[in-house]
């Protein structure tokens, strides 16, 4: 998927004023909504309407209940991911999902666990650093890059998938025996297809409407198809085996041994693979996506880049928690490296979008408009609401200056305390903001990415400076948003 259909969302919105700024389209027979408003995404995502929240009515849920709703389900839309997560968190649906999902997360997120995050960032951060470093002593006697530029996204995704293997199975990546260099470089490569084959596929027609059609036949009707599902023959192997060896790794009281433990995921032998191939792409590439992001925003900003330095450097000085270390404890109070951290989370979420589907019976959303009358909508059942985080966040009915890079709406005061503008409505209301998504299914990890990226990005404040040369980068959508052609920047040592 190319930027411009990111972008052109919102300004169609506008241009045919639909109820709360959605429109629909009909794809073959299947009614399709498109949302940026934060009213409708949260009906679709089922979070719970507060007090203060606009009205929802279905048979599925209730507007005083306060369970999660459920009136929406995610299949047929993520069927096209079943051939990669097969039948774990992230694909599975109704009793089943929610057994494996209270299982993945009393496995993944025990208190024992993360905190021992930090060691397992920092373990990684030297091979990450080497890598870096070497590269630029290619570069520097190399004619070949005048400015010494380097692509960081490879090192990032090398050491985001360190940092979840190491966390997963309780073995150093670099150490396990049987988890060779090509093992590993063979997953990376093959993630970084797998990534682009996903969306793609999603988009064939005949993937959504003729799922029981051979694939030959699918194939015959559709080149592109043919294409995509031979690249994903080709890659879908070497991740499933990098994520085998990881479930036959696993020391014990790692995650994946806890989960390999549970009576929801013995049922079928793959259910622990699929959930360790999912969470391991999970953790990966968002994470690395991210990163790649926001650095590359610092590396354009570098009076953001010095601000948030001078405050990592106080942060994990002699006088602060951190005794002069990157620690979690160091960072996770810094509140400047978290507002660069959501901001440049707003400008580029992982996911452009989520996909839901009605379920039950019709879904009825209603709010008093601006004039003080009621504005409604009904949805149809089996009518598919795409949810565009992306337009969500970059919506100027909720952010000033929503194209901009300026972190300091998420301090106290906003940006009308720096002179820019007026305190931002999506800071401090729900539905505006949701890089990970949200309500019921929405992303597990979301605390291991918090204190991740943050111990990452201040080791990189505190060791280098990231300079970047030219224009923003424009929007690769796959799986995950990446910066179209890497993140080349000069990365110089501090």
């Amino acid at each position: 998927m190319h930027q411009a259909s990111i972008i052109s969302i919102l300004p169609r919105m506008k241009r045919l004023n639909g109820p709360f700024g959605i429109y629909g389209t009909v794809y073959f027979s299947q009614k399709v909504v498109h949302v940026a408003d934060r009213t409708v995404a949260m009906a679709l995502l089922g979070m719970s309407p507060s007090q203060s929240s606009p009205s929802f009515s279905s048979s599925s849920f209730s507007t005083t209940s306060p369970t999660p709703i459920t009136g929406t389900a995610k299949n047929p839309a993520y069927a096209h991911f079943l051939s990669l997560f097969g039948r774990g968190t992230f694909t599975s649906e109704g009793s089943e999902w929610k057994k494996k999902r209270q299982s993945v997360i009393h496995s993944l997120c025990r208190g024992e666990m993360m905190s021992k995050l930090d060691e397992i960032v920092l373990s990684v951060w030297d091979g990450f650093a080497s890598g870096i470093d070497n590269s630029n002593k290619i570069n520097s006697n190399s004619n070949s890059n005048i400015n010494n530029e380097i692509n960081i996204l490879p090192h990032l995704q090398r050491a985001t998938i360190g940092v979840i293997y190491n966390y997963l199975t309780h073995n150093e990546l670099n150490s396990t025996k049987n988890c060779s260099e090509a093992t590993i470089s063979n997953y990376l490569k093959s993630i970084i297809t797998i990534r682009l084959t996903i969306l793609a596929n999603s988009r064939e027609p005949y993937k959504w409407f003729f799922l029981k059609v051979p694939k030959f036949v699918q194939e015959f009707i559709s080149p592109n198809l043919k294409i995509t599902n031979s690249l994903e023959n080709e890659s879908l192997p070497h991740i499933k085996n990098f994520a085998r060896e990881a479930v036959e790794n696993a020391m014990p009281g790692s995650p994946i041994d806890e989960m390999k433990n549970k009576a929801s995921h013995q049922e079928n032998l793959d259910d622990v693979l699929d959930e360790a191939i999912t969470l391991m792409f999970a953790g990966q590439d968002t994470s690395a996506a991210t990163m790649g992001w926001i650095l590359h925003l610092l590396s354009l900003n570098s009076k953001v880049q010095e601000k948030l330095r001078e405050e990592v450097l106080l942060g994990i000085g002699d006088k602060g928690k951190g005794g002069g270390v990157v620690t979690k404890e160091g960072v996770m109070g810094l509140k400047y490296l978290g507002a660069v951290i959501k901001e440049g989370m707003r400008l580029y979420p992982v996911a452009p979008f989520v996909v839901r589907r009605v379920v039950g019976e019709d879904m009825v959303i209603e709010r008093e408009d601006a004039e003080g009358g009621r504005e409604k909508v009904r949805l149809t059942k089996g009518t598919l609401g795409v949810v565009w985080i992306h337009g969500l966040h970059r919506n100027d009915k909720y952010w000033a200056r929503p194209d901009e890079f300026l972190p300091e709406r998420w301090l106290e005061g906003g940006l009308e305390e720096e002179g820019k503008g007026k305190v931002d409505f999506g800071v401090k209301n729900a539905g505006c903001y949701m890089p990970f998504a949200g309500g019921p299914r929405g992303c597990i990890g979301r605390e291991i990415a918090n204190v991740v990226i943050r111990i990452l990005l201040a080791k990189c404040m505190v060791e280098y400076e990231v300079v970047g040369k030219g224009a923003l980068k424009e929007m690769e959508a796959g799986f995950t948003v990446l910066p179209t052609g890497g993140v080349n920047v000069l990365m110089l040592k501090r």
